[in-house]
């Protein structure tokens, strides 16, 4: 059963293209335009260790491609050791608060991300190759001079990459587990919306007692940012009301969740798949 969260927290906006023409008689050139909303970019150090997950919601302002903390957020993640991670459940760390700002020229994205308010932490990249529709990267490197949230244990340089990630929508079943109360049976229907808030409804049934689920669009921060998912609801029973929260990372095409939730028997986790 579900209950409260430590967790703020992703959308599709448009993509478009071009062509430009170099000249009477010669050959278009296309021009691929950076495809707005969710993206997960993936930094990958190469002297080994975990790759840290860049979640975020782009704007696209013609050469301009970037995610502003004011307006719907970045978060930094990396997996966690057993035992440690979101609630000690071995999933992922995280920090949030993180701008991304890039420039495309040649089909290829540059910029930084960074803390505002620790420039320090900034960390640059120069991603590859824009693939022909505009929905992901390939070949790009990254260099930190700083630790990631501490999350590595000295500057890192490496391979980075990144893709578009689909709205979250559709009803996903599945079992948490975690709590001296059993496993906890899930269905949930979740709708995504233009704002990358989402409105869930569904249902919890653990230790033969059925509660209702519900979560409305927050009003004051964004429920949904690149792969991830992190709400406040309501949970209601025959033995009252209680307020739960929830912490999700879910795959690129949207169709399976992994999360973890703080629940009035506890901490549980586990994934949720899309049927």
């Amino acid at each position: 059963m579900i209950r409260l969260a430590l967790f703020p927290l992703l959308s599709l906006f448009l993509a478009g293209c071009g062509s430009a023409s170099s000249g009477s008689g010669s050959t278009p050139t296309p021009s691929v335009t950076v495809q707005a909303g969710q993206w997960e970019f993936v930094a990958t150090p190469s002297g080994g260790g975990n790759p840290v997950y860049v979640e975020t919601n782009l704007t696209v302002q013609g050469s301009h491609v970037f995610s502003a903390v004011s307006a719907v957020g970045g978060i930094l993640m990396v997996p966690a050791p057993p035992g440690r991670g979101i609630d000690g459940l071995g999933l992922f760390s995280y920090c949030e608060g993180w701008n991304f700002d890039s420039t495309l020229s040649n089909n290829a994205l540059s910029g930084s991300w960074y803390a505002p308010s620790s420039p320090a932490t900034a960390a640059t990249f120069s991603a590859g190759a824009l693939s022909s529709n505009g929905q992901a990267i390939s070949g790009g490197s990254y260099s930190s001079s700083n630790p990631f949230c501490s999350f590595e244990p000295g500057p890192t340089a490496g391979t980075f990459t990144g893709y578009v990630v689909a709205p979250l929508n559709g009803t996903f079943t599945g079992t948490l587990t975690g709590t001296s109360s059993g496993p906890d049976q899930i269905t949930i229907h979740v709708i995504q919306d233009s704002t990358f808030g989402v409105t869930v409804s569904g249902t919890s049934v653990q230790n033969g007692v059925t509660s209702n689920l519900s979560i409305s669009p927050s009003a004051t921060s964004t429920d949904v940012v690149g792969a991830v998912i992190s709400a406040f609801g309501t949970e209601t029973n025959i033995n009252g009301s209680w307020r739960f929260g929830l912490f999700g990372h879910f795959n690129p095409a949207g169709t399976q969740i992994t999360i973890a939730a703080d629940t009035r028997s506890g901490f549980e986790s586990g994934p949720l798949t899309k049927q």
